[in-house]
């Protein structure tokens, strides 16, 4: 093998070392940043390790960027947490004096604030309370170091060396999927980022035919495999429910409706009559959500019916929505045209399953796809960053700024993939990871339309459908 064959057969490696080289630089500036405007408070601040916050009288010393309350609560909750031992946060005091507020954001992140926290307690010898500050400038780069890495080599591994350098440089500069982890401003929309991103990935690695081995050889992937994969994407996708439930329950919607594709593609290929395992898909998703929703809530919490947190009724409809895309992929690809009297009443109960979700959030209105957040109508928490209703009324208010470019070129990936659908010579088996990716892609640009917290996530479904095209 020549000097350029080796170079090439690792250009993922090198693109991996340069994105994470790049992240480290501008992140390292930003806490640089961060540091300097916190340290400009006068008098400084004295410390006080029985204090919650680690500082006499509760004070804090962090000054969040862009004026971001939503981080405050969360760098607050965090402290109270590991003062108080808690492993969940279900009432503050700090709020509506003197009774205090209820809390529902779930937990998961406060436990990564709280983990990232107590390295920094160990190493540092900080209070605790301090430690929640500073982990608060090094959580999200933490957290997007982790995704680039692990989703890099997953990428080269499953899908070879090209795909895994283009995800490389997506994952490090794709805009504003980029900045939703940025240095002293903490929340869960990076941690929904993973959710979302990886409950797609694991079930394009499922679907595809065959997966590259080191040497560049595709190697066929077995039933049990693709059951695996499916299985584990269930498990991912219910954590992202556990996270953020309306955006990880409209890419589930996607998926579905990718599936559904998936399916439409295959109708006339008779030669092959494996079916996707959308059942196993539902019940790795089903099991999570419940083990999520006792965690979170059990023994004191259980008795709220709602749709905007993780709840079991959520892991039925889906376990609805896994049997019916089964049932839908073995009608079109088998061609039967007459079903038993036990098929006809498992639909029935699925469609029924199905039910219960919309049906709930209408009576009670506990749930909804879109946020009534200031921050959901920003397209990033950069400085100077977009703000307004929806798309339309960005565009009209500022026109075509090199920030509308920036946020829409990543939907240029659309030609491609549309392309490789549409064109006769394309195999079916080529198309499926194509038309499956689609769907989420297209669930997610709709929401961003109508309000643009939801670009950074159109961008990673637009960096999963980038690995479909490219492996197609």
């Amino acid at each position: 093998m020549n000097l350029f064959s080796r170079l090439s057969s690792h250009t993922w490696i090198i693109a991996l070392i340069c994105a994470g080289g790049f992240l480290l630089w501008i992140d390292v500036a930003r806490m640089q940043r961060v540091d300097f405007i916190s340290g400009l408070a006068e008098p400084p601040v004295s410390s006080e390790a029985a204090s919650p916050t680690g500082y006499a009288a509760g004070l804090r010393r962090l000054i969040v960027p862009e004026h971001n309350n939503e981080s405050y609560q969360w760098i607050a909750q965090t402290q109270q947490m590991l003062a108080r031992g808690e492993a969940r946060v279900r009432h503050v005091d700090y709020d509506n004096a003197p009774f205090g507020r209820e809390v529902r954001t779930p937990s998961l992140y406060r436990w990564w604030l709280g983990l990232v926290a107590w390295c920094d307690h160990i190493v540092s010898g900080r209070p605790l309370g301090q430690a929640v500050e500073r982990a608060a400038v090094w959580a999200d780069p933490a957290l997007h170091a982790l995704f680039l890495i692990g989703a890099v080599i997953f990428t080269a591994r499953q899908f070879g060396n090209f795909p895994a350098t283009l995800l490389a440089v997506g994952l490090a500069s794709a805009f504003p999927l980029a900045g939703q982890f940025l240095p002293g401003q903490p929340n869960d929309n990076g941690l929904a980022q993973l959710g979302g991103f990886w409950s797609v990935l694991l079930l394009l690695a499922g679907i595809s035919p065959v997966r590259q081995t080191r040497s560049g050889i595709d190697k066929p992937v077995g039933a049990k495999r693709t059951r695996r994969w499916f299985f584990l994407a269930g498990v991912v996708g219910g954590i992202g429910l556990w996270v953020n439930v309306p955006r990880e329950l409209s890419l589930l919607i996607g998926i579905a409706l990718g599936g559904l594709f998936v399916t439409w593609l295959k109708r006339r290929d008779l030669t092959d009559t494996a079916l996707a395992p959308w059942r196993i898909w539902s019940l790795g998703g089903a099991t999570t959500i419940l083990i999520a929703y006792f965690a979170e809530y059990f023994p004191s919490h259980l008795e709220a019916l709602r749709l905007d947190t993780v709840h079991p009724l959520l892991g039925l409809a889906w376990l609805g929505v896994g049997e019916l895309l089964e049932r839908v992929s073995a009608w079109r690809q088998k061609k039967k045209t007459s079903w038993t009297i036990r098929e006809m009443i498992s639909v029935v109960v699925a469609v029924l399953a199905v039910a219960t979700v919309p049906v709930t959030m209408k009576l009670n209105g506990s749930g909804q796809f879109t946020t009534d957040d200031a921050f959901a109508a920003r397209l990033t928490n950069l400085p100077n960053s977009a703000t307004a209703p929806n798309l339309w009324a960005w565009l009209v208010r500022d026109g075509i700024t090199a920030m509308a470019v920036a946020a829409f070129l990543p939907v240029l990936l659309l030609g491609p993939a549309i392309w490789l659908l549409v064109r006769r010579a394309t195999a079916v088996d080529q198309r499926e990871g194509v038309a499956l990716t689609l769907g989420p892609v297209l669930l997610a640009l709709g929401f961003a339309c109508f309000q643009l917290g939801w670009w950074s996530l159109t961008d990673g479904m637009l960096l999963v459908l980038l690995i479909a095209t490219t492996t197609a």
